[in-house]
């Protein structure tokens, strides 16, 4: 057992809530075709199971709808299926079963029928509780709602210093007004430091690097929070909600094509070969929603991981900006004052 399942059964006989835990772990059942850990409720009997468990590597009889091809070996072909049926004595491939003479027509019709619906009845049990998990994973995913997005006055107040700063470089005149010729002369003054003098020029660049910093990280903060704050929108949780409907529509759409195969190969048993690639559109439907519930379980854990940490670090560039901004401004005013020296 593996270091990390121990403590996860630990956090369970403790009565920590480890559903989403659970849910991932049934979830994971699709890649081994272990369809029967959807039936346990406790992480201690998945493992027991799971450990107990002895996949079966005769995929001839296997169900043909839960067709993946990275899985399936040597089977490409429905026909090449094995009929397991009790009207019929041995287990037969569909094609060979075709060939037999002891059923008529409608008999072999009746019994290929039987057993499409068997796998189209089983298949859509298993994924129905698929799917149940897949929403109720990211139900439990989207709960957390506590992130805030960045101050839009902090970042509105840190750009008009730094607008200020700029035109004070560019186009001092904008700051000169007739009214006030003192104003004028000291705005004059400032721009002829920053003209003829590096060394404070430098340190100008630099304040203006750092909000530029503080800038970038809290537009990507805002970004990554309004993607998390768009799963909790009506449009995605009627998504969510309708994966059910869109599945439902595809097994449909299977169990029409199986029943059109049926039909085809009693007349022309000849044609009985149907590529199982063209049954696999409900597992590429399934994966779609589980690489979108990943995805958003990882902006979730990024999040949770990172909040704290990044707010933190943008805290302390906003003050170090305007520490150093204000620190900016002062020495223009001692400098021109002549009380200090560059």
């Amino acid at each position: 057992m593996k270091p990390s399942e121990k403590l996860i059964l630990m956090l369970e006989l403790n009565n920590y809530n480890i559903d989403n835990i659970i849910l991932k772990k049934q979830i994971e059942c699709k890649k081994s075709r272990n369809l029967d850990l959807h039936n346990y409720n406790n992480y201690s009997d998945l493992i027991i199971y799971e450990y107990l468990y002895e996949d079966n590597e005769d995929y001839t009889v296997r169900n043909p709808l839960s067709y993946k091809t990275d899985l399936w070996k040597e089977v490409e072909s429905l026909d090449q299926l094995v009929v397991k049926h009790p009207d019929v004595g041995k287990k037969l491939s569909i094609k060979d079963f075709l060939s037999i003479e002891i059923f008529s027509d409608s008999e072999k019709k009746d019994i290929l029928n039987g057993i499409m619906k068997s796998w189209v009845n089983d298949y859509r049990e298993t994924t129905s509780k698929n799917l149940k998990d897949l929403q109720r994973l990211f139900f439990i995913i989207t709960k957390n709602d506590k992130y805030k997005k960045p101050s839009k006055v902090a970042l509105i107040v840190g750009f008009l210093f730094l607008l200020f700063n700029i035109v004070l470089f560019t186009m001092p005149q904008i700051f000169q007004f007739k009214l006030i010729p003192s104003l004028s002369d000291y705005i004059d003054s400032w721009n002829q430091l920053l003209q003829n003098t590096p060394i404070y020029t430098g340190y100008g660049a630099f304040v203006i690097l750092l909000f530029a910093l503080y800038a970038f990280q809290s537009y990507s903060l805002f970004r990554r929070i309004k993607g998390i704050m768009r799963e909790k929108e009506s449009s995605v949780i009627r998504k969510i909600y309708k994966w059910d409907i869109d599945m439902e529509k595809a097994i449909s759409k299977q169990s029409r094509k199986l029943e059109k195969y049926v039909d085809l190969v009693i007349k022309k048993p000849d044609k009985s070969r149907l590529d199982l690639k063209t049954l696999s559109n409900t597992e590429i439907l399934q994966d779609k929603y589980k690489l979108y519930v990943k995805k958003t379980e990882k902006k979730y854990a990024w999040m949770s991981k990172n909040y704290n940490k990044n707010l933190k670090r943008l805290r302390v560039l906003y003050f170090s900006f305007m520490l150093f901004d204000l620190i900016f401004i002062g020495l223009a005013y001692v400098i021109i004052r002549g009380l200090i020296n560059v």
